[in-house]
């Protein structure tokens, strides 16, 4: 029982640590303006916003996500 939690606990560090490194890569493209603003004139501009966000790569290294993302850097 115990190295069943053990596993889900890893599992569960590596899928926060996934969705910290997407996020922070998503909050840095927003802050560089890498993809274009939404204009409200424009409903589908939402949607070719987000995903250029998802698909841009800000950093070299998931690494400098999960620092930036934590803030330790």
């Amino acid at each position: 029982m115990k190295n069943l939690v053990i596993l889900v606990l890893v599992a569960l560090l590596f899928w926060f640590g996934h969705e910290v490194v997407r996020l922070e890569n998503i909050r840095y493209a927003s802050d560089l303006g890498i993809c274009p603003e939404f204009q409200p004139e424009r409903p589908s501009s939402i949607e070719e916003r987000l995903d250029c966000l998802s698909t841009v790569q800000t950093r070299t290294s998931f690494m400098w996500h999960i620092l930036y993302g934590i803030r330790v850097l």
